[in-house]
């Protein structure tokens, strides 16, 4: 509660409010003026909410409640204070302090200056009476006097009310406030009904001021509790401006001055940019304490030096420039991949890492001359390349050879002539070459019955089934028809220099139907027996280099044993079923031949090819198609369907090894040092960003399915040409390496289907490890899918 102060002195009577603390008293331009004296004698100041005075100088002597005062004293109600000749009266009264000047002698009888006159004639019975008069009148005074206080003390004890007030802990000060004071009789205080103020006060707590309340007849016991001050934390470091979190909560930052906390255990924590983190347990006392700290942060940092033959390369980092050879450059404390690039040399990837505050020099780096270029474009496009006898792709092709040597390029394409070129490039020098080859042909004889059958070529009808043609020596489709005779359908090759003879008998029979059928797609080897023995964990540690966050450990065990695809479906395959299909292409290079794997179909069209081909081979459906929506059949049939993938993993990294497999190739090496599936490589960098730059696998694109090893079951592409879809929708699964789920097809419904399996346009450690996991929602260039089933 806030207070008006009222000064009534010599100069008149004025107010003041609490903000206005502290008040001068002595000469003119003080706050209170005192008569006769100069200068400011004394201070009246205010601390939590209780006035306390002060002297400000020794001489003259001030006095309060008759006591010489040396050093500042707590002020109360009633108190006096005496500079020289004028009194102050200090009287609280609610919520108004009244300073009240005056002088002691005020108001006396001064007699005359003049001496008294030599003898003044009295009558004696008027000394006699002047001599009595005042010893009478003492006596009844004393006794009058006496018999009122027994009578106030008598009328107290009846009114009084007994009061008990406990503080804890035990103030140093206490006092009870009110309008009469209070009796003190055996550790209890008698006071008249009316309204107090208990103040009671502790060095290190909160003043405690509490109204009391006094009823006549109603004796009270009233327990208080002093309240601790906190503790006042002032911190500094070195940098400043480091951020400061009092048990992870943000409190400010350095300097920190008179942070308040209470008394206890705490954890601080110091941050700043490019300096290690300071964690310090604190233990503040409170009590109103002033503690203090002086805390040093440690340099996130290093210097690295480096050196490089010849010297002059820059040091860049994810695009950013660095410095230069030789020089020495700061790097943050953890793994960096740093790159050395200069004109005419291939750059050099220099992985490294920083322990902060330890300097390092790296021995000197020796950079090796950078390829030539040879951006070679074919007419027609489609042929082979081999470089020095090592096949690299098929045109348009980039190729990169080494500088200052003699290389030999050879170019091949089904029915042409072979072309070779021999080159010598410079550094960095690139070379436009344009072979154009030229066309072998052979003759082919056509002899079919009836005479008049129609020959089709290639889709376009050629005339009579009986000719001789001039045909380019590659493979041709053709087709023999007759109505009322049953179409023969084949190909055939013309040899360069030599003539063939295809020779056909048509047999009678509906000229809509075919003369031969094609294979079904599971006949023979095409599709693999998987028959799990036990349960395997899916998932990847969180230590393995590469891993997601979405390959959490899991065990699971498949009880049933199912057929998998030996390969991915092809685009031949998939337009048996939908003939407008078209995989595309991408920068001129083919996505769409037949016996590649077929692309930018949906999981949903999947689905559907799948249902197709069961009903071919009458077996049931796996999936029905319900408002759009396509689901699985449960229980699940043995139709054809998309493998699971607890499936898809086993088959692809436990079925038929010792141990769980980390990547397609032996061993737990990255990259890969020798061929083994159809991934980003460098012929695919005019197209991709990201390549393996010391890998070849001759595909710029998509290959041809199983044209790679298979792995140990027999399956092929299960890593790199395209990424497959799967039949579980996709969920990030909690993990738990102790609990183990059986046959799982994933989640009942979700937005996205898992991916699995690596792709053309893969080259990351992330990517090409056969536990990743991908999604999707849509079509890809890069996803197609292969086929499972149960067996029972």
């Amino acid at each position: 509660m806030s207070r008006v102060i009222l000064i009534r002195d010599a100069t008149g009577e004025r107010t003041f409010d609490e903000a206005t603390y502290p008040l001068s008293v002595g000469g003119d331009g003080c706050s209170l003026v005192l008569p006769d004296q100069s200068g400011t004698v004394l201070h009246i100041g205010l601390e939590q909410g209780h006035p306390f005075v002060q002297p400000a100088v020794s001489d003259p002597p001030v006095w309060h409640n008759h006591q010489r005062l040396t050093a500042s004293s707590w002020l109360k109600s009633g108190d006096r204070i005496q500079v020289g000749e004028s009194l102050l009266l200090w009287q609280v009264e609610g919520d108004r302090v009244r300073v009240t000047l005056s002088r002691p002698d005020a108001g006396a009888i001064i007699p005359p200056a003049s001496p008294p006159p030599a003898s003044i004639e009295k009558h004696p019975d008027d000394l006699l009476q002047a001599s009595t008069a005042p010893r009478k009148r003492g006596w009844k005074w004393l006794l009058s006097s006496l018999f009122g206080l027994l009578v106030a003390a008598a009328a107290f004890v009846m009114l009084a009310t007994p009061v008990t007030l406990r503080v804890e802990p035990e103030p140093e000060t206490m006092s009870l406030r009110g309008t009469l004071p209070a009796i003190e009789l055996s550790g209890r205080s008698l006071l008249l009904p009316g309204d107090y103020t208990l103040i009671a006060s502790r060095t290190g707590y909160r003043e405690l001021r509490e109204r009391v309340k006094v009823e006549f007849g109603k004796p009270l016991n009233l327990d208080f509790r002093l309240q601790e001050l906190p503790g006042m934390l002032t911190v500094k470091s070195i940098p400043v401006g480091a951020q400061v979190f009092i048990d992870d909560v943000r409190v400010g930052e350095t300097p920190l001055s008179d942070h308040e906390l209470q008394a206890g255990r705490y954890g601080m924590r110091l941050t700043a940019p490019r300096y290690q983190p300071l964690e310090v347990d604190l233990e503040i006392a409170g009590l109103g304490q002033q503690q203090q700290l002086s805390l040093e942060l440690k340099p996130d940092w290093a210097i690295l030096s480096l050196s490089s033959d010849p010297d002059g390369a820059q040091i860049t980092e994810s695009g950013t420039l660095l410095g230069e050879t030789p020089g020495a450059i700061e790097l943050m404390s953890g793994p960096h991949d740093l790159e050395l690039a200069r004109s005419g040399y291939k750059t050099r990837m220099i992985p490294v890492t920083i322990v902060a505050g330890e300097d390092r020099q790296l021995p000197r780096i020796e950079l090796i001359p950078a390829d030539g270029i040879v951006n070679l474009v074919s007419k027609p496009v489609g042929a082979t390349v081999a470089l020095d006898g090592v096949f690299l792709g098929v045109t348009p092709l980039k190729l990169q050879v080494s500088p200052g040597e003699e290389h030999q390029i050879e170019i091949t394409l089904a029915g042409h002539r072979p072309a070779k070129r021999s080159i010598e490039l410079k550094p960095e020098e690139v070379l436009e070459l344009e072979v154009r080859l030229q066309p072998e042909y052979g003759v082919v004889f056509f002899d079919s019955r009836p005479a008049d059958a129609v020959l089709v070529l290639n889709g376009k009808p050629r005339g009579p089934a009986t000719a001789r043609l001039k045909l380019p020596a590659v493979p041709h489709r053709i087709e023999i028809r007759k109505p009322g005779y049953l179409t023969y359908k084949g190909t055939v090759t013309p040899g360069p220099g030599i003539s063939r003879t295809v020779s056909v008998v048509l047999q009678p029979g509906d000229g809509g139907r075919e003369s031969t059928q094609p294979g079904s797609v599971s006949a023979g080897t095409r599709m693999k027996p998987v028959a799990p023995t036990g349960p395997f964990t899916m998932g990847a540690s969180r230590r393995e280099p590469g891993r997601r966050a979405n390959e959490n450990l899991r065990k699971v065990r498949l009880t049933r044993p199912f057929l998998i695809s030996a390969r991915e479906v092809t685009n031949g395959e998939f337009r048996r079923f939908r003939p407008i299909h078209n995989s595309g292409s991408i920068q001129g290079f083919s996505l769409n031949g037949d016996d590649q794997p077929v692309v930018k179909v949906s999981w949903d069209d999947a689905a559907r090819y799948l249902n197709w081909l069961s009903k071919r081979e009458d077996l049931p459906a796996a999936y029905r198609e319900e408002n759009g929506k396509i689901q699985l059949i449960p229980p699940v049939t043995t139709g054809y369907r998309l493998p699971t993938e607890a499936e898809w993993a086993y088959a692809a990294r436990f079925a038929g090894r010792d141990g769980t497999a980390r990547y397609p190739w032996p061993g737990k090496r990255f990259p890969p040092d020798r061929l083994q599936g159809n991934y980003a490589d460098a012929a695919a960098a005019p197209i991709l960003p990201l390549i393996l730059e010391d890998y070849q696998d001759g595909h710029a694109v998509s290959a041809p399915v199983a044209g790679f090893a298979p792995n140990p079951i027999g399956l092929h592409d299960m890593d790199g040409n395209v990424a497959e879809w799967v039949e579980d929708f996709y969920s990030v699964h909690p993990g738990g390496a102790t609990r183990e789920t059986v046959d799982p097809f994933g989640p009942e419904r979700g937005r996205h289907h898992v991916v699995r399996g690596s792709g053309w346009r893969d080259s990351g450690i992330s990517e090409l490890r056969l536990s990743y996991r991908d999604y999707s929602e849509r079509p890809r260039d890069d996803l197609g899918f292969r086929i499972a089933r149960y067996t029972k």
